[in-house]
């Protein structure tokens, strides 16, 4: 009986993707007999609590994962990225590469997993003919036929899952993975199998990844209470909140765009600013209408850290003027954030508009030497709080 509690105590302290949820009704009950002294309510509380298919962890939106295929040998295998073609490699110590991890977005009663090198994940098997894209296992951009899965628990191995997508046949609307013992993806049709030669099982192992932005709050900028830089290998959805600009000019005076779009498109660098200040996870879009940019003067480091040189920046900071784009020093730009290109020894101050001028520009500080002039068109010696015209341009001094 020992054993039997052991075992029960070490499936309850399962969590995540795959295993019954914490509110599972099997698992309040195998938790509330498992400390007891009756061996029949404990095993058939754990027999429940194993056998549960209905209430489990699915894949959450935004939460990025690595994706490994459990088999009945004994071995496992994580899926990974490459160019020529998704493949299941063989998983040992350590931490795994960039290329392993996708991240899920919720469509429906479906899911969409995009990789960190902008694709997006479709089903292969072993017949080049029976998958889209050359059976790569992925495609460049979104498509709904192809990029849409099924994710169910699995029915053989407690804490799996088994998923699959649309076969590029008509007969064939949706396909498990099944991988071999040798870790090749097996051409079958929407089934289970669990045995010495293919499995269907696989876990979703929760990863850290750069897509939940925390917002800083913004100082001396009118109009704007907390900003953030952002950028993604693929197209992300603008969440609610949250207004996303890009840099349309660049010089002593650079134009601030407002994105209209539904969302930001793959590999541009855009700055996010939220009344709230709340952290936001930006999810891979999936059918959303991303905005057409050209021109944009942000860089971005969509993918990987970006290494700059000092000078060849601007980097989004705090100091002397406010928040506003700083001459970046030597050094390494995160994963998945934006800077503005050009070089300079000045900083650059945003303004995202107000009401009474309309003006929506970054404007050089106001303490330049060019001569300051006040809407009457009298010049000022110095300038305090307000409007002014410098350069024959609209600026605001704060």
């Amino acid at each position: 009986m020992e054993e039997l509690k052991q075992d029960a105590k070490e499936a309850l302290a399962k969590t995540g993707v795959g295993y019954p949820t914490a509110d599972a009704a099997t698992r309040t009950a195998l938790a509330n007999v498992v400390e007891g002294t009756d061996a029949s309510a404990i095993f058939n509380a754990f027999k429940a609590f194993k056998t549960n298919k209905d209430e489990i962890q699915m894949p959450e939106d935004g939460k990025a994962y690595v994706i490994t295929n459990i088999h009945k040998t004994g071995g496992k295998r994580y899926m990974k990225y490459q160019e020529d073609g998704t493949s299941m490699i063989a998983r040992g110590e350590g931490e795994l590469p960039i290329e392993a991890t996708y991240i899920c977005h919720k469509v429906g009663d479906k899911y969409v997993f995009a990789n960190n090198s902008g694709t997006y994940l479709t089903w292969r098997g072993n017949a080049t003919d029976d998958c889209t894209n050359d059976n790569k296992g992925y495609t460049t951009s979104y498509n709904a036929d192809y990029n849409t899965f099924t994710v169910a628990a699995n029915p053989n191995v407690f804490g799996c899952l088994s998923f699959g997508a649309k076969r590029d046949h008509d007969t064939h609307t949706q396909s498990y993975y099944i991988i071999t013992a040798t870790g090749s993806f097996q051409k079958a049709g929407f089934n289970d199998y669990y045995d010495e030669n293919n499995s269907s099982a696989f876990t979703f192992e929760e990863v850290a990844y750069s897509n939940t932005i925390n917002f800083n709050a913004a100082q001396n900028i009118n109009g704007v209470s907390h900003i953030a830089t952002f950028s993604a290998p693929f197209a992300t959805i603008i969440p609610t909140g949250v207004k996303a600009y890009y840099v349309s000019a660049k010089g002593t005076e650079a134009t601030m765009t407002a994105i209209d779009a539904q969302a930001i498109p793959a590999n541009q660098g855009v700055i996010l600013t939220s009344e709230s200040g709340a952290a936001v996870t930006m999810v891979p879009a999936a059918g959303e209408t991303a905005a057409a940019i050209t021109g944009n003067q942000l860089g971005h480091s969509a993918g990987n850290t970006r290494s700059l040189t000092a000078g060849e920046g601007y980097i989004l900071g705090n100091g002397s003027e406010g928040t506003a784009f700083y001459p970046c020093k030597a050094g390494s730009l995160p994963i998945n954030k934006a800077y503005l290109l050009g070089n300079g020894e000045s900083a650059i101050v945003m303004n995202f508009g107000n009401a009474v001028t309309g003006i929506n520009t970054i404007a050089a500080p106001a303490s330049a030497k060019a001569p300051i002039f006040d809407l009457s068109g009298r010049r000022v010696v110095k300038a305090t709080k307000g409007l002014y015209i410098q350069n024959g341009k609209k600026v605001i001094v704060k």
